[in-house]
């Protein structure tokens, strides 16, 4: 078991160690085949990316965050130098209606452009060529793509920053370059090649994906009315065991609603709502694992004393085990808000309110089976 201890906690060690600090793997790009300087530095579309930029990744990032484990490489944090794009295929490829990229015949005629309209931050227009705005990192979301057609329900537009914005009447949706590629389309109407976005089709999720995000749901549905029974009578609730189980269900109850919201919110989460969600979240799954651990004393206390304590003593104990659930959960909290905040490697830090709102994973949909 202890060397079993030792191996995990040196795995964690190794796969944390290799990413950037502060850099997003959407703003990295591949750095294997280009030629280091004598200083470390390495050249990237006239882009200088030192070694403090630099780091070995043992995994690839595809669309909705889903890593997939791949050979150890070098990446480079090119995009906090200059805004990036991602392109689907080469320079002088365009993907067909199969998905599949095919050299583009008329890359260099007179019908092609690599000119794109831009929405700038002021929310005007602004017609720029895409390899000099921009620098471009090359790559598909997933394998099957799509391309995505504006319509009168909706359209799209590429933001200065390189985010794609997609508008529709409910809300607006934002992708980053780890989500959408671009690829030349012909355009029939204007008898030209134009830049048009593409991401995933997603047609059936699979089942994992469907637990994780509906079975906290249908959770939340039953948990409720268990919680209003309970309250409802004084023999469900007036002793200590119906008192821990109220407890530890409302727990659950708000960590399962918590991230259900984060899970099933498509738009953009604003960053101070995604803090409060996030270290909320945090604090009531830490209260609930705590309220169970209690649940299970307190049946083992009973089992062995095998005795009834009375009104008054159920009360006292009660406010006891309150105190110390919600004390120590309220201290773990603070204890990972204060790794989050500290200067300590940005691997052992949870991560909450960077990439996303609850602790950084490779999945956005998190997962607690274990409850």
């Amino acid at each position: 078991m202890l060397l079993l201890l030792i191996g995990v906690i040196l795995k964690i060690s190794r796969s944390c160690a290799v990413d950037i600090a502060n850099c997003p793997y959407e703003e990295t790009v591949n750095l294997s085949n280009y030629a280091s300087q004598e200083n470390g530095s390495i050249f990237y579309q006239n882009i200088e990316i030192t070694k403090a930029w630099q780091g070995y990744y043992d995994y690839e990032q595809y669309f909705n965050g889903v890593n997939v484990n791949v050979a150890m490489h070098l990446r480079g944090c090119v995009c906090k130098f200059k805004k990036c794009v991602k392109l689907c295929c080469q320079r002088s490829e365009l993907i067909n209606g199969n998905g599949q990229c095919i050299t583009n015949i008329g890359a260099n005629s007179s019908h092609s452009s690599d000119f794109i309209m831009i929405t700038q931050t002021n929310g005007e227009f602004k017609k720029v060529d895409i390899f000099n705005h921009f620098i471009w990192q090359m790559g598909r979301p997933c394998n099957r793509v799509a391309q995505f057609h504006s319509t009168a329900q909706s359209n799209w537009s590429l933001l200065e920053n390189g985010t794609l914005k997609i508008r529709r009447t409910e809300q607006s949706m934002y992708y980053t370059t780890r989500d959408y590629c671009l690829s030349q389309v012909y355009d029939d109407h204007g008898n030209e090649y134009t830049y048009e976005p593409f991401s995933c089709v997603i047609l059936n999720p699979s089942w994992d994906v469907f637990i994780k995000k509906y079975a906290m749901l249908i959770s939340i549905i039953f948990f409720i009315p268990t919680v209003l029974i309970y309250l409802g009578f004084k023999e469900l609730h007036g002793n200590l065991g119906g008192k821990l189980l109220i407890s530890y269900l409302i727990s659950l109850t708000m960590s399962y609603s918590v991230i259900c919201y984060i899970n099933f919110t498509t738009g953009a989460i604003s960053a101070p709502a995604c803090l409060i969600l996030g270290y909320a979240g945090y604090f009531f799954v830490r209260a609930a694992f705590f309220w169970l651990s209690i649940l299970s004393f307190d049946i083992w206390r009973n089992i062995k004393e095998n005795l009834q304590t009375g009104i008054k003593s159920h009360n006292k104990l009660y406010w006891l085990y309150s105190l110390l659930v919600w004390g120590v959960a309220l201290l773990c909290t603070m204890l990972t808000a204060l790794a989050e905040w500290s200067k300590i490697d940005s691997c052992w830090k949870p991560g909450i309110g960077t990439k996303h709102c609850w602790l950084d994973g490779k999945q956005k949909i998190s997962s607690l089976q274990s409850l």
